[in-house]
């Protein structure tokens, strides 16, 4: 039981803080990159075929 008490000693209230800063900041990038990603895609009205002159 000693050793179990040990492990979770290293779960501190800061420690939590830190996991849920680096959740958000993951989501963050990921929506980033998520959002460039649709920004640079060709939209559906537009020709896709070069002109032919």
């Amino acid at each position: 039981m000693q050793a179990l008490r040990d492990a979770l000693s290293g779960l501190t209230p800061q420690f939590f803080d830190a996991l849920v800063i680096a959740v958000i900041a993951i989501g963050l990038v990921l929506a980033a990159l998520r959002l460039r990603a649709d920004l640079r895609r060709p939209s559906e009205n537009e020709d896709t075929q070069p002109l032919q002159e």
